[in-house]
């Protein structure tokens, strides 16, 4: 079950070239999937053999705000901006090893270039969070995507040729870092 309430404003400023999207939010998230262990019956023939399940357990709730600021201060040019600050509580206060990330940014530049290229440059970064408890933890990541593409007809048809380079700033961790999940430089 999700409960949510939420109020938004979104602004069109024409003379400036910049539009504003803005939401606050409560969401209760209740009866969320969680795994749960426990023994076989001894009545069955793998008598204590340890099994996990399936169950809706606590419920989450999550407070906050994001918004999206795009601009664009000349013809051929829009920056953007997009932010999502977040704060979370458990309904279950044992469940204190579980970390979501408090922010989420992307700052992007789209730019059109002479000879018909388009040029988009974007920065992702994520605040720290776990997966399956603090012994899983990630840092704070941080990643730079690059394309360079030139757009074309072929046929009556739209195509394009691009370059892209993605994490150009480093390989980054995206999962189980225990397990060594490398978004790497590509």
């Amino acid at each position: 079950i999700l409960q949510t309430q939420e109020v938004g404003y979104f602004g069109n400023f024409r003379d400036l070239r910049l539009t504003l999207d803005v939401r606050g939010y409560y969401e209760h998230v209740k009866g969320l999937i969680d795994t749960m262990s426990y023994n076989l019956p001894t009545s069955l023939p793998a008598t204590g053999r340890a099994v996990q399940d399936y169950v809706n357990n606590s419920g989450l709730i999550a407070k906050g705000m994001e918004y999206q600021l795009r601009w664009s201060p000349w013809e051929n040019t829009e920056f953007w901006l997009n932010q999502n600050l977040e704060g979370y509580e458990w309904d279950d206060a044992s469940k204190t090893d579980r970390i979501a990330p408090t922010h989420a940014t992307t700052v992007a530049l789209f730019q059109k270039l002479p000879a018909n290229l388009d040029l988009t440059v974007m920065f992702h970064s994520n605040g720290t969070m776990t997966w399956r408890g603090t012994s899983e933890q990630m840092g704070h990541n941080r990643r730079l995507d690059i394309r360079l593409a030139y757009p074309f007809r072929m046929s009556g048809m739209r195509a394009e040729a691009s370059v892209v380079v993605q994490s150009a700033n480093s390989d980054e961790p995206v999962f189980l870092p225990s397990e060594n999940f490398v978004f790497e430089r590509r």
